[in-house]
């Protein structure tokens, strides 16, 4: 799953809300009707966003390594 986003504000990069992505696993699970159902299994998940000066910052999530960020300038 990704999300739509709007460019970054020249002006005032640091105001854009970002970017993020949730990446998953869907697992089919039997069920007793016409209705499929799934188990989702997230594996990831993003969020990019940009600093005032210019700079990214990427935070991400993953299953047993936990949360990291990384800042690039």
């Amino acid at each position: 799953m990704h999300c739509p986003t709007e460019d970054t504000p020249e002006d005032d990069p640091g105001s854009w809300d970002g970017d993020a992505k949730i990446s998953d696993l869907a697992h089919d699970v039997a069920a007793s009707s016409d209705v499929h159902r799934f188990r989702i299994e997230v594996t990831e998940v993003v969020l990019a966003t940009v600093t005032n000066n210019g700079g990214v910052v990427v935070e991400t999530w993953h299953p047993g390594r936990g949360f990291e960020r990384r800042v690039r300038i």
